[in-house]
């Protein structure tokens, strides 16, 4: 097995460049740093095109079963690699997702989260785990909203990004209209709004922005 003993290796610095979210989508793969992440990601059918990590493992054998290009590296190499300031010693990168409005709006009774312009990288993974314990079908964004594919977000959806369908929207007005169309009633929070939200029958298909 190849083992990498320099941080300035291409091999990491390519690595390196997935932070960047131009990179990220150029290239169709992102990066998912540690063991728990990892077997999340490998649990759910993911399917990772390279792998670095400090020492073989159970893991790295079954990223290599899975499909990857498995490589050892000195943990300076692990360190310029990751975005994590103490990484876990194992790092992969994945092929993105690719879902269409169809893999959400499944079922007799959707419940999907519509999202606008959030910036926060933790805070859409906070979102993301919500929509996972409440049942969404799945998660619309708007083409403004922070990198679904960031590190840091990666990191706070806890495993709920490989799980819940989402898909990234060029003109959210006009995805909402389309949901209206397919009988999908839509809740958004108003500062004149006339009814609590708690008031509201949410049991028919659904969306809330």
């Amino acid at each position: 097995m190849e083992r990498i003993t320099s941080a300035s290796n291409p091999v990491v610095k390519r690595l390196k460049a997935l932070r960047e979210a131009k990179a990220r989508q150029e290239s169709g793969l992102f990066l998912v740093e540690g063991e728990v992440m990892l077997r999340e990601a490998l649990a759910c059918g993911l399917k990772p095109a390279e792998a670095l990590a400090e020492e073989e493992s159970a893991l790295t054998d079954e990223l290599a079963r899975a499909g990857a290009v498995v490589r050892l590296a000195v943990r300076a190499a692990i360190e310029a690699a990751c975005d994590t300031k103490t990484p876990q010693g194992v790092l992969s990168l994945v092929k993105r997702f690719e879902y269409d409005l169809d893999d959400i709006i499944q079922g007799s009774t959707p419940l999907i989260m519509v999202l606008e312009n959030i910036q926060d990288p933790g805070n859409l993974g906070t979102i993301m785990r919500s929509a996972e314990g409440a049942g969404a079908a799945g998660v619309i964004m708007s083409r403004d909203t922070v990198d679904i594919y960031n590190p840091k977000t990666i990191r706070s959806t806890m495993g709920s990004l490989f799980r819940v369908p989402f898909i990234i929207s060029d003109d959210i007005y006009k995805t909402v209209c389309g949901l209206k169309d397919e009988g999908v009633k839509i809740y958004a929070a108003r500062l004149d709004g006339s009814n609590e939200y708690y008031r509201e029958n949410y049991c028919g298909p659904c969306a809330v922005m």
